[in-house]
């Protein structure tokens, strides 16, 4: 195991934890250390590993503390398999998981944390399926933002350069003796990122940049009613005198 460790550059307990499989070790540090020991020729002695498992039958992980698993509303048959496989790893490692969801049996966020706060337990893994379909919906509404707006994009400069090389068919010899093919090769490629960044910029401004104003207003109102009128009442005039100041 010595040899194993100099090799690895690790330190012997790292090598033993490895070995063992202890997913406490980032996976590429185990599977490293793991083959760097197939390499090595290391073989387990399977009676030393039975001892092994045989001692840690009879003398269990201590017990550390007590975690909450997070859900709300509801935890779905993905969260039950999620909670299942932290609450075996939890306790392996001599930690007890208890399962809270929040809209269910009237258990709210004030009263979870109060429940919290009693048992003692400062540990908290939050699962929640409305995040997840959240960042599954923007990565699904990512793609077809790049989708269209490469098509549209495609449309117009296929429609550009159809024109544009309708008209330099019309022009005499003359024309193309005063310039050079670099420049109509330039009008052709340059409008091709153009008319993307057009795009993209009038998407974010009225699409992204415009939905998220309308968020923040609506966040604004619903947390403070009175302070959001009076804003609404006093900022337009006060930035109209300080724009006639400067």
């Amino acid at each position: 195991m010595a040899e194993i460790a100099r090799l690895a550059g690790v330190h012997q307990t790292t090598v033993s934890r490895a070995l063992r499989d202890d997913r406490r070790l980032p996976v590429a540090t185990r599977e490293r250390i793991q083959r760097v020991a197939r390499d090595a020729g290391y073989r387990a002695n399977p009676l030393v590993s039975a001892l092994v498992a045989l001692r840690r039958a009879r003398h269990p992980p201590r017990y550390q503390a007590t975690l909450a698993f997070v859900a709300i509303r509801t935890l779905g048959d993905a969260g039950e398999r999620h909670f299942a496989a932290a609450q075996a790893t939890a306790e392996q490692l001599g930690y007890k998981l208890d399962l809270f969801i929040i809209g269910q049996s009237g258990l709210t966020a004030d009263r979870l944390d109060q429940v919290l706060t009693a048992r003692g337990i400062h540990g908290i893994v939050i699962v929640s399926t409305i995040i997840i379909a959240l960042f599954t919906l923007k990565g699904a509404a990512t793609y077809g933002q790049a989708v269209v707006l490469s098509r549209i994009s495609n449309a117009i400069l296929a429609d550009n350069q159809r024109k544009l090389f309708a008209k330099l068919m019309r022009e005499n010899l003359g024309f193309y003796t005063d310039r050079h093919s670099s420049e109509f090769l330039a009008r052709l490629s340059a409008g091709a990122s153009s008319i993307t960044q057009v795009l993209a910029l009038i998407v974010t401004s009225l699409g992204r940049d415009m939905l998220s104003l309308i968020g923040l207003l609506v966040v604004m109102v619903v947390q403070d009613p009175v302070l959001s009128l009076l804003s609404f009442v006093v900022a337009p005039p006060a930035f109209l005198f300080v724009r006639t100041l400067v």
